[in-house]
Formats: structure tokens, C-alpha cells, sequence
């Protein structure tokens, strides 16, 4: 199923002059200057590579800095990328490419094949990780939503593994849930429709998509992570917003929408993969006319 979510999160490559989307949350979203970071489901690597200053360029959303500010990359900071699929950051992918007088020499990969020296890959879901306890400034978890059986666990480990006095955890994800600017969605929607028949799919696998947004809080206290703060971002499904940084999303959103669509279907619904794309399509149909207001929460 991760690999699911790897290949939706490819499609945000290389779209409006960078990774917009990815753009958002990139860097560290607390003001501190980690030693050690870890990056679970680390996907692409681009994270890792905006952390550990390798990234050349960057952007600003609301008041989140990022890449080209130089506050929020690292280059002394030790990175670890983990994740049980191949495809890290390739510069011959993306419009974003790393800065000549970077060559990751501080990013440490924890994927399949990756150098011996690196160590083996880690499947987060594993009872122990082979890494240091009480080690890391930073864990970020991003976009794993349908990709974990048991999102308590993952929490207690990852508190484990932080620097009991400084350590900090960051989730990322998104919320499928289809919203609309103009009210509750019709039942029947299309788009609501494809969401319950994702969830419904994603519980009989264990790994329900809901879980994180409707009860994390409570998990992380349960954890015994003692302070939480919850930010939560609107992205229009279309450029319908009238906001210059709404109306950019909206258009990235749109442009990697049926992609994205087509494979979480293909991989959880019982349907042929010429069905999943004709039901992803008549999603994308609804979602882009403008005057739904259609819209997911980050």
C-alpha cells in the first residue's frame, strides 16, 4: 500500500516551476537547528534534501519559510531517509535541482539497495528499528496516511527513538474527505462516492485513511508527546480560489489529480484498472468545474 502513496506523491513533480504542493511543509516547521533528522516514508527524498541544504531554490507559503531561506536547511544536520521502495530524489525529474556545491554528503538512504554502508533498509511497521534510541532532534512522518496498520505504535516508537528533552515529531498528510467552499457535498457526489469506497477499501486492509485526522491528537498525547499543534491547509481541487497561493495550489491540485485518484483506486478497489480510471475521471470532471468549490484539507 505504501507504494501506493509513493506513486501519488510522484505526481507532484516538476509542477508550476517546482514542487508546490510538496513546497507547503518543506523544512522544518518548528524554529530549531536539528543535529539528527529522520524521515520516515521518505518517499522521493526531497525532504531530506530542502533539511540537509541541497535544494537551490525555494518558495514562501503564509509565513512558512522554506528551502531558499537559509534558516531552514541544514547542511551540518545528519539526515536519514527511510522507506522499502527505491526512487529517491532525482534531479533529472524534478525543475528543482540541488545546489552545485551540495552533493547530499550529510543524507544517509535506509532504502532497498541503497550502499552497504548506509545500513539496511527499515520497515517502519517492524516491532524494533534498527536505530538509536533517544537520538533524533526531529522525525517527520509525511503522507502515510493508508500505509500503517497501527498508528499508536509507529508514535510510541518514534517518541522512543526522539531526544527525550529537545525531540520533536511532525505528521503530514492529507485528507481526501472532498469538501466544498458552498456547503455539504450530495451525497451521490462522484468524488464523495470514490472517498467512502477508499475508506471502506483501506479498513478491510487495516490501514484506514481516516484514522490519522479524526483521532492523532489523542493518539500523541496517548503516546506521551506533551505538547501538539495542529495546522490544517485548504487545497482547491481547481483554481477556483481568487487567493494569488490558493488559486497556484488549485492548479497543481488539478493537474495531478486523476493520476492521483487512479492510483489509490488501483490499488485498494476491486475494479479492473480501465473502471478505476473511468471512475476517476467523472471525479475529476466534478472537481474541476469551478463553481463547486471543491476542495481537500492538508
Amino acid at each position: 500500500m505504501h507504494a501506493v502513496i509513493y506513486r501519488f506523491a510522484l505526481g507532484f513533480r516538476g509542477l508550476y516551476g517546482g514542487e508546490e504542493l510538496h513546497n507547503v511543509v518543506a523544512g522544518l516547521l518548528v524554529d530549531i537547528k536539528p543535529s539528527r533528522v529522520l524521515d520516515l516514508g521518505t518517499g522521493t527524498g526531497l525532504w531530506c534534501c530542502d533539511v540537509a541544504r541541497c535544494v537551490s531554490r525555494g518558495y514562501r507559503f503564509g509565513r512558512v519559510m522554506y528551502a531558499a531561506d537559509a534558516s531552514s536547511r541544514y547542511p551540518n544536520a545528519q539526515v536519514i531517509g527511510v522507506d522499502l521502495v527505491e526512487g529517491q530524489f532525482d534531479p533529472s525529474m524534478s525543475k528543482i535541482t540541488l545546489a552545485p556545491d551540495q552533493q547530499q554528503s550529510n543524507i544517509t538512504w535506509r532504502v532497498p539497495n541503497s550502499p552497504p554502508s548506509h545500513g539496511p533498509a527499515i520497515d517502519f511497521e517492524d516491532p524494533t528499528w534498527d536505530l538509536p534510541i533517544d537520538y533524533f532532534s526531529y522525525i517527520r512522518l509525511g503522507y502515510l496516511i493508508g500505509s500503517i496498520t497501527s498508528w499508536p505504535s509507529i508514535l510510541k516508537k518514534c517518541l522512543s527513538h526522539l531526544h527525550p528533552a529537545t525531540g520533536y515529531i511532525e505528521i503530514t498528510d492529507i485528507d481526501w474527505q472532498a469538501r466544498s467552499a458552498n456547503g455539504p457535498l450530495r451525497a451521490n457526489s462522484p468524488f464523495a462516492d470514490y472517498w467512502d469506497r477508499l475508506q471502506e477499501a483501506s479498513s478491510r486492509e487495516g490501514r484506514p485513511f481516516r484514522v490519522p485526522h479524526r483521532a492523532l491528537d489523542g493518539m500523541l498525547k496517548d503516546a506521551g508527546f506533551d505538547t501538539i499543534v495542529h495546522q490544517r491547509y485548504r487545497l482547491p481541487l481547481c483554481p477556483w480560489s481568487r487567493d494569488e497561493r490558493q488559486e497556484a495550489l488549485g492548479r497543481n491540485m488539478a493537474a495531478v489529480l486523476e493520476d492521483s485518484l487512479v492510483a489509490l483506486g488501483i490499488g485498494l478497489l476491486p475494479f479492473s484498472p480501465d473502471l478505476v480510471r473511468a471512475y476517476a475521471k467523472e471525479c475529476v470532471r466534478v472537481a474541476q468545474r469551478r463553481e463547486n468549490r471543491m476542495f481537500v484539507m492538508l
